[in-house]
Protein backbone atom coordinates (compact mmCIF):
# COMPACT_ATOMS: atom_id res chain seq x y z
CA UNK A 1 0.00 0.00 0.00
CA UNK A 2 1.40 3.41 -0.93
CA UNK A 3 1.15 6.42 1.30
CA UNK A 4 -1.25 9.16 0.35
CA UNK A 5 -0.79 12.77 1.34
CA UNK A 6 -3.89 14.43 2.69
CA UNK A 7 -4.22 18.18 2.26
CA UNK A 8 -6.00 19.04 5.50
CA UNK A 9 -6.60 22.66 4.54
CA UNK A 10 -8.24 21.67 1.27
CA UNK A 11 -10.44 19.10 3.00
CA UNK A 12 -11.45 21.64 5.68
CA UNK A 13 -12.27 24.21 3.00
CA UNK A 14 -14.44 21.69 1.14
CA UNK A 15 -16.29 20.73 4.31
CA UNK A 16 -16.85 24.38 5.24
CA UNK A 17 -18.09 25.12 1.73
CA UNK A 18 -20.63 22.30 1.91
CA UNK A 19 -21.68 23.33 5.40
CA UNK A 20 -22.13 26.96 4.31
CA UNK A 21 -24.48 25.78 1.56
CA UNK A 22 -26.50 23.70 4.02
CA UNK A 23 -26.69 26.51 6.59
CA UNK A 24 -27.79 28.96 3.89
CA UNK A 25 -30.58 26.57 2.86
CA UNK A 26 -31.73 26.31 6.48
CA UNK A 27 -31.71 30.09 6.87
CA UNK A 28 -33.80 30.46 3.70
CA UNK A 29 -36.38 28.18 5.35
CA UNK A 30 -36.43 30.40 8.43
CA UNK A 31 -34.19 28.29 10.68
CA UNK A 32 -30.89 29.66 11.94
CA UNK A 33 -28.65 27.16 13.73
CA UNK A 34 -26.83 28.44 16.79
CA UNK A 35 -23.94 27.06 18.85
CA UNK A 36 -23.65 27.86 22.53
CA UNK A 37 -20.35 27.39 24.31
CA UNK A 38 -19.81 27.29 28.05
CA UNK A 39 -16.14 27.78 28.89
CA UNK A 40 -15.37 26.97 32.52
CA UNK A 41 -12.03 28.30 33.77
CA UNK A 42 -9.14 29.52 31.68
CA UNK A 43 -7.48 26.39 30.35
CA UNK A 44 -5.48 27.54 27.28
CA UNK A 45 -6.38 24.46 25.22
CA UNK A 46 -10.07 24.78 26.03
CA UNK A 47 -10.02 28.50 25.27
CA UNK A 48 -8.33 27.83 21.91
CA UNK A 49 -10.91 25.14 21.06
CA UNK A 50 -13.88 27.35 21.97
CA UNK A 51 -12.44 30.31 20.04
CA UNK A 52 -11.95 28.05 17.01
CA UNK A 53 -15.59 26.91 17.19
CA UNK A 54 -16.82 30.52 17.21
CA UNK A 55 -14.56 31.35 14.28
CA UNK A 56 -15.84 28.32 12.35
CA UNK A 57 -19.43 29.33 13.09
CA UNK A 58 -18.84 32.83 11.74
CA UNK A 59 -17.33 31.40 8.56
CA UNK A 60 -20.31 29.17 7.74
CA UNK A 61 -23.17 31.36 8.95
CA UNK A 62 -23.99 29.69 12.26
CA UNK A 63 -24.84 32.04 15.12
CA UNK A 64 -22.81 31.59 18.29
CA UNK A 65 -23.38 32.38 21.94
CA UNK A 66 -20.42 32.50 24.32
CA UNK A 67 -20.69 31.93 28.08
CA UNK A 68 -17.60 32.10 30.28
CA UNK A 69 -17.53 30.99 33.90
CA UNK A 70 -14.68 31.03 36.42
CA UNK A 71 -12.92 27.80 37.34
CA UNK A 72 -14.60 28.12 40.73
CA UNK A 73 -18.08 27.77 39.19
CA UNK A 74 -20.20 25.19 40.95
CA UNK A 75 -22.01 22.36 39.23
CA UNK A 76 -25.26 24.23 39.92
CA UNK A 77 -23.94 27.40 38.24
CA UNK A 78 -22.83 25.44 35.18
CA UNK A 79 -26.18 23.67 34.98
CA UNK A 80 -27.99 27.02 35.29
CA UNK A 81 -26.14 28.28 32.20
CA UNK A 82 -26.99 25.07 30.36
CA UNK A 83 -30.65 25.52 31.33
CA UNK A 84 -30.50 29.11 30.03
CA UNK A 85 -29.04 27.90 26.71
CA UNK A 86 -31.68 25.16 26.48
CA UNK A 87 -34.39 27.81 26.87
CA UNK A 88 -32.84 30.11 24.25
CA UNK A 89 -34.35 29.44 20.79
CA UNK A 90 -31.20 30.89 19.20
CA UNK A 91 -29.15 28.02 20.69
CA UNK A 92 -29.70 24.74 18.87
CA UNK A 93 -26.73 22.94 20.39
CA UNK A 94 -24.03 23.62 22.93
CA UNK A 95 -20.71 22.39 24.24
CA UNK A 96 -19.23 22.68 27.73
CA UNK A 97 -15.46 22.98 27.82
CA UNK A 98 -13.53 21.50 29.54
CA UNK A 99 -15.42 18.56 30.92
CA UNK A 100 -15.25 17.98 34.65
CA UNK A 101 -12.69 15.45 35.85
Amino acid sequence: MTARTLDGKAVAAAIKGELTTRVTALREKGFTPGLGTVLVGDDPGSRWYVNAKHKDCAQVGIESIRVELPATATQAEIEAEIDRLNADPACTLYIVQPGRR
